[in-house]
């Protein structure tokens, strides 16, 4: 039996779409960039404490600008 994957709902929607900006990343070389700028992107979608199996807000996620800064993590 294939392995369905663990990626349901907009996660996967998100990065099915992203296939369209990695597939020059490995042709032209610069695959390594082009999954850094996929996974920022995917991170401020779904933020590392949302737990996998819980969609965002549907208003969150319109509001996310990926040429913002990313703010400052303190620890």
């Amino acid at each position: 039996m294939v392995n369905p994957g663990a990626f349901r709902g907009s996660r996967k929607e998100f990065l099915m779409n992203e296939k369209v900006n990695y597939s020059p990343g490995v042709a032209g070389g610069y695959a390594a960039e082009a999954l850094a700028i996929i996974q920022r992107h995917y991170f401020k979608r779904y933020p590392i404490d949302l737990p996998h199996d819980e969609e965002p807000a549907a208003g969150s996620l319109d509001a996310v600008d990926d040429d913002a800064p990313d703010p400052e993590t303190c620890q």
